[in-house]
C-alpha cells in the first residue's frame, strides 16, 4: 500500500507532540514550528508508518523531492527504513 503524504498542518501538532514525548525531538529541524513555519516555502509534508513521522520536502536548488525521518531512535528509524 503506497504512503500517502498530506500537508503539515496545526491540527497535527497534537500528534508531533505526542510522538515526540515519547521520542524527544533532537533537532530544531524537525521540530513541529520548524515544519509549520516553513511548510510553504519548502512544501514540507507528512506521513506515518507504524506511527512513526516519514517528512517530505522539495528542494527547490536540486528540483527533486526528498524524504527523511525526524531524528529520535537508531532503533526506531530501523523499524521504518526495514
Amino acid at each position: 500500500m503506497p504512503i500517502e503524504f498530506k500537508k503539515i498542518a496545526l491540527k497535527d501538532k497534537t500528534f508531533f507532540d505526542e510522538y515526540y514525548s515519547v521520542y524527544p525531538n533532537i533537532s530544531g529541524y524537525t521540530s513541529f514550528a520548524t515544519l509549520y513555519c516553513w511548510r510553504n516555502s519548502v512544501n514540507y509534508e507528512f506521513a506515518t508508518c507504524d506511527g512513526i513521522p516519514l517528512l517530505k520536502f522539495f528542494n527547490k536548488l536540486e528540483k527533486k523531492e526528498r524524504f527523511f525521518l525526524p531524528a529520535t531512535s537508531e532503533k526506531h528509524i530501523e523499524k521504518t527504513v526495514s
